[in-house]
């Protein structure tokens, strides 16, 4: 069971994590000002949690990408073909965005 669960969430990361840099990305080509207003919402989080001003999204956000990267490949435990299914996860995103640039 924990192998199956395992292999659910180094799939669901390796979709998730390019998804979220592809909408991060069209945030920030298309629409600066919603994208400054997330990142200032995000800010405003942080010095209320009580990190200093000086650390920004810039840090705080790839530290949380990498904990929960670790945290997965903890999880997943080592009878798991991690690489694999996160492989699999960024090729079925892949494919996912080919298939729709194609539909329109």
């Amino acid at each position: 069971m924990r192998r199956l669960i395992g292999a659910i969430l180094c799939l669901a990361f390796g979709f998730a994590l390019p998804l979220a840099a592809v909408v991060g990305w069209g945030l920030w080509m298309e629409r600066r000002q919603e994208f400054d207003g997330i990142t200032k919402m995000a800010a405003d989080y942080l010095v209320e949690l009580g990190l200093p001003a000086t650390i920004g999204i810039e840090i705080v956000g790839p530290a949380i990408v990498v904990l929960t990267l670790i945290l997965i490949w903890l999880i997943a435990g080592s009878k798991v073909e991690r690489a694999k299914w996160m492989g699999i996860g960024s090729t079925l995103f892949a494919t996912a965005v080919i298939a729709l640039m194609i539909a329109n």
